[in-house]
């Protein structure tokens, strides 16, 4: 059974694209939002799998953006 993990971006709230879920290993994955085109470095760590709940915890940073911008959340000011 694989089990897909969803996350939003900190800045505009869309769903980033998906992580498949590691039952003991902390993950890092990086992510670019399809809506505002930043990248983002996820630190995914499993705290609680019990009676098939389970309870990730994620670190966001940021890391760019693919539309030429410095800082987080300047995306949607953006116009072409």
């Amino acid at each position: 059974m694989t089990t897909t993990l969803t996350f939003k971006c900190p800045s505009c709230g869309a769903k980033l694209p998906q992580v498949e879920a590691q039952q003991i290993a902390t993950q890092v994955v990086r992510r670019t939002c399809r809506r505002c085109k930043e990248r983002w470095q996820l630190v995914v760590q499993p705290l609680v799998i019990k009676d098939g709940v389970r309870i990730d915890k994620a670190t966001f940073a940021f890391m760019g953006c693919s539309l030429g911008h410095i800082t987080p959340g300047r995306a949607k000011e953006i116009k072409e």
